[in-house]
């Protein structure tokens, strides 16, 4: 299987059906090596006073279940944790689900309602977990998140009820590493050229009528909303502001990708928050792993480059059942 996903891999690189053929293998190689985890015994409700919630698709079931497992081994259980179902989650699926998670609140997507803010995507989710964290504090956590070591910095988070976010990493600029000015952002944005949505809307932050408003580059796949420290009215003027502005023949305000940068901005505005930043808290992109690194984050293109994944992800099933 490894040598077939390696040959895809470098037709990929050509041909775009042998790149979704490799994708789709490289998925269920994965949930295939990781069916052992089923062996393990359900979570109990943890004594941590906060909420997990993610919203989850059918492809991504077994990354969740390893991502909720290795969460609570290296920081705490929570009280409550909620999925939100995109809609694609089986009966099958949920019973799964349920057997590792009894205590799990379980959400359709088409029940919470965003209002004049878009829709689709994961909008939904950050409407979800700001309206949550109004009575507790809520972890936004993707299911491609692998937690390696203990990551106190998130727990003294919790217990000081102090937002978090997961900052990237940029050459040459702090606009992932730290919380900046608004016009200093989108001067990060006019030295990118990519035609990217977060790109977009980055470069008319310096416009948005919101004075002394800060933002910051961050990625929404692992990000705490500190209780009551972000309201949904601010999400929402944010969002009127940048529907008027955002007026591009190849990106409007409802693309893929407005909610990360309405995530960053309204965590980048709450009191003391903290940025989880390299060489312990990163998000993969295929290069090697330092010993350094606590949490990691896979992002989609690069989640199956390598092995390193399955690797890590094996290995930790086969010592917790």
């Amino acid at each position: 299987m490894t040598y077939l996903l390696t040959v895809l891999r470098y037709l990929g690189n050509y041909l775009y059906r042998a790149k979704r053929l490799w994708e789709l293998l490289s998925s269920r190689h994965f949930d295939r090596s990781c069916l052992p985890i089923d062996k393990a015994g359900p979570l109990a409700v943890g004594e941590g006073n906060f909420a997990l919630v993610s919203q989850l698709r059918h492809i991504d079931v077994a990354q969740y279940l390893v991502a909720v497992r290795s969460f609570v081994v290296c920081a705490l259980s929570p009280a409550q944790i909620h999925i939100i179902n995109d809609g694609s989650l089986t009966p099958d699926d949920l019973d799964r689900l349920k057997r590792h998670i009894p205590h799990v609140n379980m959400v359709d997507i088409a029940d919470i309602d965003t209002g004049d803010c878009p829709n689709g995507g994961t909008w939904e989710r950050l409407k979800y977990i700001i309206d949550l964290s109004q009575e507790i504090y809520a972890i936004q956590m993707d299911a491609d998140i692998f937690c390696r070591q203990n990551i106190e910095a998130v727990k003294q988070a919790i217990e000081q009820n102090r937002p978090f976010l997961l900052g990237t990493h940029m050459e040459g600029n702090d606009s992932g590493r730290k919380v900046i000015p608004l016009a200093e952002a989108s001067d990060f944005a006019d030295q990118n050229q990519q035609r990217h949505v977060q790109n977009q809307v980055e470069r008319q932050l310096r416009h948005l009528n919101l004075p002394e408003q800060k933002y910051i580059r961050g990625c929404s796949g692992f990000a705490g909303f500190a209780r009551q420290c972000v309201s949904w009215q601010t999400a929402r003027n944010f969002s009127r502001e940048m529907e008027s502005l955002l007026k591009s023949d190849f990106c409007s305000w409802t693309t893929w990708g407005t909610e990360q940068v309405t995530s960053n901005f309204v965590l980048a505005n709450a009191p003391s928050v903290l940025v989880l930043t390299v060489p312990e808290y990163i998000n993969h992109d295929g290069s090697p792993l330092s010993d350094h690194v606590r949490l990691i984050h896979f992002l989609g293109f690069a989640r199956f480059e390598n092995d390193t994944y399955r690797t890590l992800a094996t290995k930790f099933i086969a010592e917790i059942v």
